[in-house]
Order: C-alpha cells, then sequence, then structure tokens
C-alpha cells in the first residue's frame, strides 16, 4: 500500500511540474507578445493624439490611414476607406459617425494602454483617452491586434459595449448619388 501511495505521489508531482512548465513557457511567450502589442498600441495612439490636434481636410481616422497604412488590417483599411470616401462624396451622414480609433467624436490629451486579453483574431486592447486631465471609468476603445506577416496591425476597433467596426463598416451604406455633394 505504502509503495503504491508513493508511487502515486511521484506521478501526481511530475504531472504538476510539467504543467506548470508549459503554463511558465507560454506566459512567458504571452509577456514577449504583451510588451509588443503594448508598445505597438501605445507609440501609435501617442502618435493619433498629436494628429488630433491638427488641421486638415477629411477625418481624422482617414489622414491615420494615408499617413500609417501599414498600421491596419488589409480589410480594415478597405472597409475604412469605403465609408471614408462615402463621406466625402454625401452632405449627411451615410456611414459611422464617430472616430472608430478614438471610440468616440472628442479628441482627448492623450492614451493610456489598459489590459490586453486574448481573443479569436489576436488580442484585445483597452485604450483609454484623457479628456481635460482626466481618464473615464471605462476604456475609449478596445483595440483588436494581430500578428499579420511578422508585424502588429489592428484588425478591428470596439466601444466598450458597441459591436465591432469591422461588422458595422460590412453593412451597405446608403445610396448618396441624389444628394448634395460636400466637393463644390
Amino acid at each position: 500500500m505504502l509503495a503504491l501511495s508513493q508511487r502515486a505521489c511521484w506521478i501526481a508531482s511530475a504531472l504538476c511540474i510539467a504543467v506548470s512548465s508549459s503554463s511558465c513557457a507560454s506566459s512567458k511567450a504571452g509577456a514577449k507578445d504583451e510588451a509588443e502589442i503594448r508598445h505597438f498600441v501605445s507609440e501609435f495612439y501617442d502618435w493619433y493624439a498629436k494628429l488630433q490636434t491638427q488641421r486638415f481636410e477629411g477625418f481624422t481616422a482617414d489622414a491615420a490611414l494615408r499617413k500609417r497604412p501599414t498600421a491596419f488590417d488589409a480589410e480594415l483599411a478597405r472597409l475604412l476607406r469605403r465609408d471614408f470616401d462615402a463621406q466625402s462624396r454625401c452632405a449627411d451622414i451615410v456611414g459611422i459617425d464617430w472616430d472608430p480609433i478614438a471610440g468616440n467624436q472628442d479628441p482627448a490629451e492623450r492614451f493610456l494602454v489598459g489590459r490586453i486579453l486574448t481573443s479569436k483574431r489576436g488580442h484585445r486592447v483597452e485604450v483609454y483617452g484623457f479628456h481635460e486631465n482626466a481618464r473615464g471609468a471605462k476604456p475609449d476603445v478596445i483595440a483588436e491586434v494581430a500578428r499579420v506577416n511578422g508585424r502588429w496591425v489592428f484588425v478591428d476597433f470596439f466601444c466598450p459595449d458597441c459591436e465591432s467596426l469591422v461588422e458595422a463598416l460590412k453593412r451597405p451604406l446608403p445610396p448618396c448619388d441624389d444628394l448634395p455633394s460636400r466637393k463644390r
């Protein structure tokens, strides 16, 4: 009996060591990804906060897409361009009516990266905007990133209580041919 319980103890110990070793290995890999993701998203949003203060024709997110196209997944970029092109031709709002990168319509003074959570497509990153030197209780936007061809890119954006931006952009846009053009 004693030999059997000692043997069971050894097996259980070996299993615990094996499981904890594999957990350590995956958390180290996760920590490396998390550091890279945090750097990518923080650097982008530091740049984006400055971009929001500049004056130019069009939308801030459109300017970001033109100035840093490699920061965006091809599908997301295509869908955003489609929306921005439609908006530029129409007097009324025909697509999204908020800044999809900032998660709202108000420019932030700066952004702070919060938690990073694993998702089906990659990782979801909570991004908090600071307005009047205060951070909100909820993130302004949740940016979803994935590694594509060896680099991190944005693949989707979510408001804390909203659907996927990609899903919203996939909806058909209403025709605006009969609406007055913004360009004159």
